[in-house]
């Protein structure tokens, strides 16, 4: 396996690592993110990635970061689905979030996607686990909800709640 760092805006490649013969992309991302100017940047990371030690690194960095979280960090994906979950029953009456959809129409098909981003309570399960996460962000489809969940994120910081969005859509599509 290869690991690439891809800047979307310029559509070029920054780096890339190749992973060891009896290991994976979990030690590749932090060889690969130490090549990289962290600083300014807006960093997407599928759920192998979902890893506390490759955040730190990305916030020390100076960068943000929108990861997926699936099963491989139970804690923290039941903290983010416990808080929606509330909230969606109470039909997000008092929450302040921020909402983005999204309407591709591509290789014969229509995809609708939807999503809700809010920043961490202050009473979040994980604060103390995941101390560089500012905000949260979870499917609008409820179906989606469940454990194996397509996509959660996780940010470095509120500068992300503009880029989080569009950057956690990248995610999504993996």
């Amino acid at each position: 396996h290869i690991v690439s760092a891809w800047a979307t805006e310029e559509g070029i490649a920054l780096g890339q690592v190749a992973t060891d013969a009896k290991s994976n992309e979990i030690t590749a991302i932090p060889l690969l993110l130490g090549q990289i100017d962290l600083a300014g940047t807006l960093i997407t990371v599928d759920a192998m990635g979902c890893q506390k030690e490759i955040v730190e690194q990305v916030v020390a960095g100076g960068g943000d970061c929108v990861i997926a979280v699936k099963d491989n960090q139970p804690t923290l994906l039941a903290a983010i689905q416990d808080f929606f979950l509330g909230h969606l029953e109470r039909d997000l009456e008092d929450l302040r979030y921020r909402y983005h959809e999204t309407l591709d129409d591509g290789r014969g098909r229509i995809d609708e996607r939807s999503y809700y981003l809010a920043k961490v309570p202050r009473d979040f399960a994980s604060a103390k686990d995941w101390p560089w996460v500012k905000a949260i962000g979870a499917p609008g489809d409820a179906g989606w909800f469940g454990p194996d969940s397509a996509a959660w994120q996780v940010n470095g910081s509120l500068a992300t709640l503009v880029g989080g969005p569009r950057a956690l859509l990248l995610q999504a599509c993996h």
